[in-house]
């Protein structure tokens, strides 16, 4: 009971980060971050309810597995949402301005890729469903879980380039001129 909370509380938490980000870059526009909150908080919902049928089993009954759709298609909707307004609200050409700090172009460059997968993994539990394969779809979803956390990782870790994590330091001494006088 304890592993599948934990299963449907990281996509939640993670989300909810990706929110706060999307909250300060577009400049606490709630137009876009009131319905990223409400798919994510949707979405757990929809998890919690999935947690006692699915300590009896994966997918018992045909119920269990369109919530476990429903589920996905609210993942899909939220991670999509995230990942086009940081990009929206990050791209250059939304302010005419050439960035040349890298650290822009990494965090939309990880956030787009990480939505994109994440997006990709959702859509295929839909799809698997229709195809009426329940036993690839936990295991698609099991992926789909921990690609949460890799992505929750690579954003934390993109915020500083490898080379500022390793910068030397550089110790200047003052040279001292002496003068000899006879």
């Amino acid at each position: 009971m304890m592993l599948l909370f934990v299963n449907y509380t990281l996509p939640f938490i993670v989300q909810s980060f990706y929110c706060h980000r999307v909250w300060i870059i577009s400049g606490n526009n709630i137009y876009v971050t009131i319905p990223i909150v409400l798919f994510a908080a949707s979405s757990y919902v929809l998890g919690l309810i999935l947690i006692p049928p699915q300590q009896a089993g994966a997918f018992l009954n045909d119920a269990v597995l369109k919530i476990s759709v429903a589920r996905a298609l609210q993942t899909v909707l939220c991670d999509s949402m995230i990942s086009l307004s940081v990009y929206f609200y990050l791209r250059s050409a939304r302010s005419g301005v050439h960035r040349t700090d890298t650290r822009i172009q990494s965090i939309i460059k990880n956030f787009t890729s990480m939505g994109c997968l994440v997006c990709l993994l959702a859509t295929s539990i839909c799809i698997l469903y229709w195809a009426n394969s329940p036993v690839v779809i936990a295991g698609v979803a099991t992926v789909l879980r921990s690609s949460y956390a890799n992505s929750l990782l690579s954003i934390l870790n993109a915020r500083e380039r490898p080379e500022d994590m390793f910068r030397t330091m550089e110790i200047e001494l003052p040279t001292i001129s002496v003068h000899i006088s006879r």
